[in-house]
């Protein structure tokens, strides 16, 4: 009877086991195919800022359309590898989705500044510097932003990790000399930098100072 007790535990500890990476393997699977359809995304939206009449009002509204889903698209699938546990985030396969995760966001800035450049100047970008950790107010600014995305379709945001080992991110974090003490961090039209935590008057009364006329801004909603 012993025997067979232990027997049927190791049976059991093998099954949970077996189960946890089944499952694990499922979040990683759904997670990459996320990105790479996020990718796939932002490629097409590069290809189109370089096609036909770049600044007609037509091709600036499906090019602002596409940032703004896609910024949602990059949002969310932070979100599902935050929420991965993928050997504890801290193996290959999390480092390396990450990694991927980082390049796609800073090209998403990027092309979010070429097109406004097309455009005249009508987007209001923001890239927002966090930490993952210990970090309540880089939270509830990301989600005031997201807030703020939804209301006006001329703001466009996107947020990076400023304490992820990334050369690429380092270098962007040192371009606009920041640390971790900063965060939540954000810069306006890739120019304007503010640290800290700002309150969402303050957040929309910064916001408002650089961007052009908008609905929100002038009261109309």
């Amino acid at each position: 009877m012993f025997t067979f007790a232990i027997l049927a535990s190791l049976m059991v500890i093998a099954i949970v086991m077996l189960l946890s990476q089944y499952m694990s393997y499922n979040n990683l699977s759904q997670v990459s195919q996320s990105l790479q359809q996020a990718e796939e995304n932002l490629q097409t939206l590069q290809v189109l800022s370089l096609l036909g009449n770049s600044n007609s009002t037509s091709n600036c509204g499906i090019l602002t359309a596409g940032l703004g889903t896609l910024s949602t698209q990059l949002s969310q699938i932070g979100s599902e590898v935050q929420a991965a546990d993928m050997e504890n985030q801290s193996g290959a396969q999390y480092v390396n989705l990450v990694n991927q995760l980082s390049y796609a966001r800073i090209e998403y800035w990027l092309l979010s500044q070429r097109i406004n450049s097309q455009c005249g100047g009508k987007l209001t970008t923001v890239l927002i510097f966090y930490k993952p950790q210990n970090c309540e107010y880089c939270v509830l600014e990301t989600s005031e932003l997201s807030y703020l995305q939804g209301i006006d379709s001329n703001l466009t945001f996107v947020g990076l990790d400023g304490e992820w080992n990334l050369p690429v991110v380092q270098a962007v974090v040192s371009s606009y000399n920041l640390s971790s003490s900063d965060y939540p961090a954000i810069v306006i039209n890739g120019k304007y930098v503010v640290k800290g935590y700002l309150t969402s008057n303050q957040l929309l009364s910064v916001l408002c100072s650089h961007m052009n006329s908008t609905a929100f801004c002038n009261g109309s909603i």
